[in-house]
């Protein structure tokens, strides 16, 4: 949802948590600026922001779209609370970031409970894109060892179990709803620790071994 706060004269693109948060609230109506929602963070260039806008949106009418001019929500934020759960969100390609999900997961007593994304994937139209943005769920799923629930206009909407594997889809380009009963557990996996340190770690070893044989060589 747009999210305008005109005491500030800036909008956000935002999911926010409808009804109770904790099961044992007497009440759960919805309150303008409640602080129940996300606010996306990486933000479509052109679509939601323009670059260099001072500049840019004066050379032509490709540059001054409406609803380009969304503020940034911060990097990592609370997570959604609903009925008990801790939900934590990705909204549209943010979900291609695993730094940034991870950023969003927290453990211990307000551990995360689950990853939701959800897409417009209608510019995909029907092409492999909504597939793919799919798969890319599904790989933090398996990072993160957590279920995550995927909900989309047009493209894919799905129940990934956390393992990474789909457990129930809806077809595309068809009006319907899903349901599904999902078992929650706590998990910690290795790369929510370290994230991608290891892979670096590994590419400036195998960077090293590649200068030491070349100058071994050189030498001889």
């Amino acid at each position: 949802m747009v999210d305008y706060q005109p005491e500030t004269n800036k909008a956000f693109n935002n999911i926010i948590a409808l009804g109770k948060k904790y099961s044992n609230d007497s009440f759960g109506h919805y309150k303008y600026l409640h602080n129940n929602r996300f606010s996306k963070h990486h933000l479509l260039p052109i679509g939601e922001f323009v670059p260099f806008e001072s500049f840019l949106r004066k050379l032509g009418p490709l540059f001054d779209l409406p609803m380009s001019s969304f503020s940034r929500g911060a990097y990592a934020q609370d997570n959604l609370i609903a009925n008990d759960v801790h939900i934590s969100p990705a909204i549209c390609f943010e979900v291609a970031f695993s730094n940034q999900v991870r950023a969003n997961i927290y453990q211990g007593e307000h551990a995360s409970d689950l990853i939701l994304t959800v897409s417009n994937d209608a510019w995909f139209g029907n092409s492999h894109g909504p597939w793919q943005h799919l798969q890319i769920a599904q790989m933090r799923a398996i990072e993160f060892a957590k279920p995550v629930i995927r909900v989309t206009n047009n493209g894919i909407t799905a129940v990934i179990d956390g393992s990474g594997m789909l457990v129930k889809t809806l077809p595309q380009f068809e009006a319907a709803v899903l349901t599904h009963e999902l078992k929650l557990t706590t998990s910690n996996t290795p790369y929510y620790q370290y994230g991608n340190l290891p892979v670096w770690c590994v590419i400036v070893i195998f960077i090293a071994i590649l200068i030491f044989k070349r100058k071994t060589l050189q030498l001889k």
